[in-house]
């Protein structure tokens, strides 16, 4: 009767300190994806690696710069040259090694002079709007980019100018170039 030698995967769980293998019918099956005894999804990275609910939130506001001002350059071209955000600098930041904290993506999220914090109802809030003067924290719509009408002196219309910019887009350019400078400085500051 001869004797084998086998190898086999075992696996541990860091939470639960749980040992298993995963055959089947003599093989090695896949990586499990859940302890097979506390049933946890990061059995095998601990209590460091968790990201809390706050974070996830955190991450999906950032995620989502990427659509914010997609939507914002919709109606006029030129924003979008203006804005000129870097589509894969959200991507970027959120998988840097050791990751973002939770205070450095809320100084990203909030460091919008609009206060536009990308929580789903903000866009349609602030749209067209600018702070006022002197009340901080206060706002009023943006009239900028009327005109009076040269046909009808006592109507006012929008500026037909195709390259005329509002204060409102100068504040939402104003804002990506902050959010763009405070994520790369992060992302820098990782680097070395």
């Amino acid at each position: 009767m001869p004797i084998h030698n086998i190898k086999v995967k075992e696996y541990e769980c860091a939470h639960c300190a749980y040992r298993w293998i995963n055959r089947t019918n003599g093989k090695d099956g896949n990586i499990p994806l859940r302890c097979a005894s506390c049933k946890r999804k990061n059995w095998n990275h601990g209590q460091a690696n968790q990201i809390w609910p706050k974070e996830n939130g955190l991450r999906r506001r950032i995620n989502g710069f990427n659509t914010l001002y997609e939507n914002d350059s919709y109606y006029s071209a030129h924003l979008k040259y203006l804005i000129g955000w870097d589509k894969g600098l959200c991507e970027r930041f959120l998988n840097l090694e050791p990751r973002p904290t939770i205070q450095e993506m809320e100084e990203v999220i909030y460091s919008s002079p609009l206060q536009r914090y990308n929580n789903g109802s903000d866009f349609y809030r602030m749209q067209q709007k600018v702070p006022l003067e002197g009340k901080p924290g206060f706002f009023k719509k943006d009239l900028s980019g009327l005109i009076q009408d040269p046909k009808r002196l006592e109507k006012v219309i929008y500026n037909p100018d195709p390259n005329f910019i509002s204060d409102y887009q100068k504040l939402v350019a104003e804002e990506a170039h902050i959010r763009q400078a405070v994520m790369t400085n992060i992302i820098n500051s990782r680097a070395t």
